[in-house]
């Protein structure tokens, strides 16, 4: 993927800031949810903790670490976590993606790139557009009162006993 203007980009914009999991892994992991078809943040969570093998192609440590001490702190907890980042981690990196892209068009500049290497190795890519579509009826106002106007259906076999 002709990512390497977004990666430069992002290593610029966290030149300064915390760099506790790897911006060039944020974007894998990014790119795996959509491969993947995950509907959220969270999914793609779980299917690192399910699939160590996705974690690590995504370039995340597999292995647990153990956690950074607190500031003042006097003993380093034990319990470890998992390299996947949290939620909140995923939420500040897209935040970040959407805002380079508004400011630069790193995806645009991607997808024509991707699109001219197609072009290059299928010389015609694009040129026949085939589509089949269903027509759905729609329902007008004119339609829809007369639906819900319409007196419903009562049994009156058997009728309640009173």
């Amino acid at each position: 993927m002709p990512d390497d203007a977004l990666m430069q980009a992002l290593e610029a914009w966290r030149a300064k800031g915390r760099d506790d999991y790897p911006v060039q892994a944020m974007w894998n992991a990014v790119i795996a949810g959509v491969v993947f078809q995950h509907p959220s943040i969270a999914s793609l969570r779980r299917e690192f903790g399910r699939n160590p093998a996705l974690m690590d192609l995504c370039g995340f440590e597999m292995l647990p670490v153990a956690k950074k001490p607190t500031v003042g702190a006097h003993v380093i907890p034990l319990e470890p976590y998992l390299g996947a980042p949290p939620d909140s981690a995923f939420s500040r990196f897209l935040a970040t993606l959407i805002q380079l892209e508004a400011a630069g068009g790193y995806m645009k500049q991607m997808l024509s790139s991707l699109r001219q290497s197609l072009c290059e190795v299928l010389p015609d890519f694009g040129r026949h557009l085939w589509a089949k579509t269903t027509v759905a009826p729609s329902l007008t106002r004119q339609f829809a009162m007369a639906y819900l106007t319409k007196p419903k259906h009562t049994p009156t076999r058997n009728p309640p006993i009173l």
